[in-house]
């Protein structure tokens, strides 16, 4: 039961990590496009992309962790 319940809690931490990673690629992908649509690629747009960039490591190193765990439950 306690398995079950880890399981659990892992699945939703994905699911919320996915979320925003999700969140942050969109940022990336419409600022970028934004700015190569406008012709307008600014201070401001490059520093959101790289901020959002330096999230999305972050997220993915936080997935490869739960990645881990989920690995730990099987064995």
């Amino acid at each position: 039961m306690k398995k079950d319940l880890d399981l659990c809690q892992i699945g939703w931490k994905i699911r919320e990590l996915v979320h925003s990673l999700n969140n942050k690629l969109e940022v990336i992908v419409g600022r970028t496009e934004l700015a190569l649509y406008t012709g307008k690629c600014n201070r401001d747009i490059l520093e959101e992309i790289l901020n959002a960039s330096k999230d999305i490591l972050v997220l993915i190193k936080s997935l490869g962790q739960l990645g881990r765990e989920l690995s730990e439950q099987g064995g």
